[in-house]
């Protein structure tokens, strides 16, 4: 079986400290991308969206 390294251990560690914070922004855009008022299905990406 192989062993975590000390650094894999520490962005483990470091994901797990944020898991709530990720866990609120996944939610945030996953509400993006289903509002009806949101036309594009997302953020707009100014540089190649021939409408802005």
């Amino acid at each position: 079986m192989p062993t975590l390294s000390r650094s894999d251990i520490q962005i483990i560690e470091r994901y797990w400290i944020q898991f709530d914070e990720y866990k609120k922004k996944l939610k945030y855009r996953e509400w993006e991308l289903l509002n009806e008022h949101n036309i594009d299905g997302g953020r707009l990406n100014n540089i190649s969206n021939p409408r802005t």
